[in-house]
């Protein structure tokens, strides 16, 4: 190494410390760019490498060596003496090596110098700042990138190099200082280059070793072997992992082995093969266990189509353009989308089922009651994650309440119809504690919907779909939409069932007609009722709502059917009325409610 320290001529910045954990880098001054000696060509070509430069040979060698990418820039084509590794901003261009402008991919890592980028992060340099012939100081790279976030982008890219294999199948991060130090001794040795001291190395936070744990038993039933722990240990640790109280630490330069079966494969590899005795019979267990939130999936099914309603099935991907113009709110885009018209993953249900809906009205079927249990992707603020995904439930009406028969009623479905398939279907899960109350922050509902709560666990919405999607699908007829989350009804129902013997005694029935304010909620009525009428009133149902000739304006008359019943007695006419007159008492004191006459 040279007096001169390379951090005298570089400084290095890691903003997307997510694409990039680590950034490493040398300076090599007085190279002289030519002809690879004989035998670096003949081994470079003997793995199916072309020779360029001795500079970008020796990188190109030290990679099949070590396995790890470098990249070679013209120092003195970098601005600024400085090195900034960020995020590629949406709409960006790059010229790389093969002379070809891309656009990029928001989120794609970036190598910057203080004026331009200069590389593509993990799969190609670029040509402002290529190595050539009058090159005479190099800045040799060493980096550990992101595999997703390389495989994306070069997926997105159409290009595959030997760099960006390396990284989406994952490199040693630890490893960038073996390999620079490796290709600096060549650059050195035959490109006369003057090796700056010390090494210019950003880790904000350490890459530790994965453990896996040893299983003994699992790994003879994936082999056909009978190996203890001794012999799989032994065998295990001949290839520097170590194992420690069953559990196997894996060396960051193996990011091959992350699961049991991986460590069945080493233990297999080394063993030989020909040693696991082949067997004639095998036993395979075709029973399939299912779990019971897929058991879960299966009632909600049977229980709407038990109620009338139809399946259907629809397909994830979208048209991402035309529903973010609907919609207003981004959808997660498909990086190699099979058409144009579907490059885009639903972030709800409602799109897909309203396209089903359009699809049959448009072909004279009109008179709708669907259902469909599949998955939405939320898209996230890091370009480089995945989009969240959530199970859904959905459930659409539209036209005719009874097909077009004589002696059919000939009334059209409405909100009710809707609330009311939602009401019985969450008493036949026996979902706990579950209220509406009113709800407008909707995309896809117009503004007088409701939502489903389970004690403070919001589950869904429900509505008529909004005025907005249905010109811009064309539709003239109302649609009516419940919006469930799986998960959540999942979690929230009563798992554990109480026996109530049939009752031995009559019930007796009393009806109570209020007069009401027209905006107050029915819902708030029925829970001050149930309150008030305690653990003798057994049942209370809305049986007639009515607005008009003798109902003051701006009021309502809602007529209630209640139902009291004891277990062990049959109740007299004064327990009765004594219950009917608190309640009243309660309902006009805190609603102002009258008696309609």
């Amino acid at each position: 190494e040279s007096r001169q320290r390379t951090d005298s001529f570089i400084e290095i910045t890691i903003e997307d410390t997510t694409g990039c954990p680590r950034y490493s880098a040398r300076v090599i001054r007085n190279v002289k760019i030519g002809a690879s000696p004989g035998w670096l060509v003949k081994r470079l070509e003997s793995v199916g490498i072309r020779s360029i430069n001795n500079v970008v040979d020796i990188t190109n060698y030290v990679l099949m060596e070590t396995g790890h990418p470098l990249h070679a820039f013209d120092l003195d084509l970098i601005a600024g003496s400085g090195i900034i590794v960020r995020a590629a901003r949406e709409g960006e261009t790059f010229v790389t090596l093969d002379n070809k402008e891309r656009q990029l991919r928001e989120g794609t890592v970036l190598i910057c110098d203080a004026e331009k980028p200069v590389a593509i992060g993990g799969i190609m340099g670029g040509l402002n700042s290529e190595v050539h012939v009058d090159t005479r100081h190099i800045l040799l790279e060493s980096a550990y990138f992101n595999p997703e976030s390389i495989q994306l982008s070069s997926r997105y890219l159409g290009l595959s190099t030997e760099a960006s294999q390396r990284f989406e199948r994952g490199a040693d991060p630890n490893g960038t200082i073996y390999a620079l130090n490796r290709a600096s001794e060549l650059i050195g040795e035959l490109c006369s280059g003057e090796i700056c001291q010390g090494v210019v190395d950003v880790y904000p936070k350490k890459i530790s070793e994965k453990t896996v744990l040893l299983e003994t038993d699992r790994i003879n039933s994936l082999l056909g072997t009978s190996l203890n722990q001794e012999e799989m240990t032994e065998i295990l640790e001949s290839i520097d992992l170590t194992v420690q109280n069953q559990v196997v630490t894996i060396p960051t330069f193996r990011p091959d082995i992350s699961v049991v079966a991986d460590l069945a494969e080493e233990v297999a590899r080394l063993y030989g093969l020909d040693n696991i005795p082949a067997r004639q019979t095998f036993e395979v267990d075709y029973r399939v266990r299912m779990n019971e939130y897929d058991m879960f999936i299966d009632q909600l099914k049977e229980i709407l189509s038990g109620m009338g309603l139809q399946e259907v099935i629809t397909s994830s991907m979208i048209n991402s353009r035309k529903w973010k113009e609907i919609i207003g709110t981004p959808v997660c885009k498909i990086m190699n989308p099979i058409s144009k018209d579907l490059d885009g993953l639903r972030r709800s249900l409602i799109t897909s089922l309203a396209e089903v809906v359009q699809y049959n009205i448009n072909r004279k079927s009109g008179n709708l009651k669907l259902f469909e249990t599949n998955r939405i992707f939320i898209p996230t603020e890091n370009k480089n994650e995945q989009p969240l995904e959530d199970l859904r439930l959905i459930i659409s009406l539209t036209g005719m309440r009874e097909e077009d028969i004589w002696y059919s009623s000939r009334q059209k479905v409405d909100f009710y119809d809707i609330k009311g398939i939602v009401e019985a279907f969450c008493r036949k899960i026996s979902l706990d504690n579950w209220q509406f109350i009113s709800y407008s922050d909707s995309d896809f509902l117009q503004e007088n919907g409701l939502l489903l709560q389970s004690g403070n666990t919001e589950i869904g919405t429900l509505g008529q779909l909004s005025q907005k999607i249905c010109e811009a699908l064309e539709i003239e007829q109302d649609i009516y939409i419940a919006d469930l989350s799986v998960k959540k009804l999942f979690e929230n129902r009563k798992i554990d069932k109480k026996y109530r013997p049939i009752p031995r005694f009559p019930s007796v029935e009393r009806d109570l007609a209020l007069i009401v304010d027209a905006d107050l909620e029915s819902e708030k009525l029925l829970s001050t009722i149930y309150q008030k009428g305690g653990k003798l009133l057994h049942q209370v149902d809305i049986f007639d709502i009515y607005q008009g000739k003798q109902i003051p304006e701006g009021k309502k008359s809602l007529a209630f059917r209640l139902i009291f019943q004891a277990m062990d007695r049959t109740l007299t006419e004064d327990e009765v009325n004594v219950l009917m007159d608190k309640i009243y008492l309660t309902v006009n004191k805190r609603f102002q409610a009258k008696l309609r006459a």
